[in-house]
């Protein structure tokens, strides 16, 4: 407004300088009309310089306040660079937090989707090791009958052993009553032959009939002898032949026995290899299922990280899309703000640059 009125302030000058000349021109037809003239010349003169003044006041406001402006418009710029920085700062952290949340994200997916292999595999391994508790129960009760089974097999086992020892002791007493009853045979046999010799020679010789008397009852009671020799011998005989009999009856029984021993013992060793399977099974499903449990509390645990993570990432998230929409709010009003210091600074160029200003200016030089 001040400029405006400046400008009319001008140009009404510039009307009073035109009414000066006319003036002056018709003083040149009288004096006394001239110096009046010059009297209202002069007084036209000094309003319109104190009238140049003011606009001159009024030009230096405008400048100032133009640089002023400029000044302003060029802090605001920079303010408006550094808002458009920070932005794009914090537009990359966002990026990278998207990028942080997406990939803890997809380590999460990757940890709920071992849990949910570990979970079934870990009641699986639990469900065997049941099994095989149970297995080993059974295996353990087989190793207990075997070995009740195998310390009956050794006790008959020992008896047959004894009895056959006996039989083989037996055999052989008997082996030796039926040599030394063939050994009495023998020597009664000879003798008996002796005496039957002596008895012949003595009959041809010619001895007496007490002679002959004593040598036939000497023979008869060989003959005796002889027959009951026989008998024993025959009995003795028949004894070793029981006794042999028994023996391979108490050997046979024995192999039976060794035989049922060893198949007993060899069970028993079955069962125990089958037990120690058992139990190297169970160890290796216990050693199984400390393994899963321990994945188990470590994906869980991991769960639990990567939540947490997440859950922070989107409040910091969160956070700076706040600051992104407020940093966003800040440089549209800077923007707006630098238009507007714009289109003021340009008024003024305009305005300094207007005819009536011209005039002021070209007064003053």
């Amino acid at each position: 407004m001040e400029g405006e009125q400046a400008a009319e302030r001008v140009e009404a000058l510039g009307r009073k300088l035109e009414e000066q000349s006319a003036a002056t021109a018709k003083a040149n037809k009288n004096v006394a009309e001239v110096q009046d003239a010059k009297d209202n010349a002069e007084a036209a003169k000094v309003a319109a310089e104190a009238e140049v003044a003011k606009a001159t006041d009024t030009i230096t406001v405008l400048v100032e306040r133009q640089v002023a402006l400029a000044a302003k418009k060029a802090e605001t710029e920079t303010e408006l660079s550094k808002a458009r920085g920070n932005l794009r700062d914090l537009q990359t952290f966002i990026g990278l937090t998207l990028n942080d949340i997406d990939g803890t994200a997809k380590e999460l997916s990757a940890a709920q989707a071992y849990k949910l292999l570990v979970g079934p595999a870990l009641t699986e391994s639990q469900t065997a090791r049941d099994n095989l508790e149970i297995e080993r129960e059974d295996r353990e009760s087989e190793v207990k009958t075997a070995t009740d089974k195998e310390a009956a097999s050794l006790k008959e086992l020992e008896a047959t052993t004894l009895k056959f020892e006996t039989r083989v002791v037996e055999t052989a007493i008997a082996t030796s009553t039926a040599n030394e009853a063939l050994a009495t045979l023998q020597s009664t046999v000879l003798k008996l032959a002796e005496k039957e010799t002596d008895l012949s020679t003595a009959i041809s010789d010619g001895q007496p009939e007490s002679v002959l008397e004593l040598l036939r009852s000497e023979v008869e009671a060989l003959k005796t002898q002889k027959g009951k020799a026989a008998e024993t011998r025959k009995q003795a005989q028949e004894n070793l032949a029981a006794a042999q009999t028994a023996e391979i009856e108490a050997k046979g029984l024995l192999e039976k026995s060794q035989a049922t021993y060893d198949a007993d013992s060899s069970a028993l060793t079955a069962a125990k290899d089958e037990l120690a399977s058992v139990q190297n099974d169970i160890k290796k499903a216990v050693e199984s299922i400390d393994y899963l449990k321990s994945e188990l509390s470590t994906v869980e645990q991991t769960i639990k990280t990567k939540a947490a993570q997440i859950e922070t990432l989107t409040v910091q998230l969160e956070g700076d899309q706040a600051k992104e929409k407020e940093v966003t709010g800040l440089i549209e009003e800077l923007e707006t703000s630098v238009s507007e210091l714009k289109t003021r600074s340009e008024e003024h160029t305009s305005e300094l640059q207007s005819r009536q200003y011209l005039v002021c200016r070209l007064l003053l030089e």
